[in-house]
């Protein structure tokens, strides 16, 4: 879709998808099971646009050049946080 809304920066692009996100977020504190099952659709398709958007986003917030490095340390960065969260905060 950012594609072809060549006008729009693609930042916005994941704000939305945040929003979004946020909304399933709302349905599955809502608590009952048609809301629960909407909001895990929501959060689902949610969670895959913003992994397919992150390639193109760190692409144009930081250049080509480096792209390797900055993609290759934005995936460690959520590894990471995925096993502090994990650990010593929920744990």
């Amino acid at each position: 879709i950012p594609d072809a809304f060549e006008h729009i920066p693609r930042p916005i692009f994941c704000i939305a998808n945040l929003a979004v996100m946020a909304c399933a977020q709302l349905l599955l504190a809502i608590g009952v099971m048609p809301a629960l099952f909407a909001g895990t659709v929501i959060a689902g398709f949610s969670y895959g646009g913003f992994w397919t958007l992150m390639p193109s986003l760190v692409s144009e917030l930081f250049g080509t050049s480096t792209f390797a490095t900055l993609y290759n340390f934005q995936s460690l960065a959520v590894s990471t946080s995925s096993l502090v969260f994990s650990t010593l905060l929920a744990a």
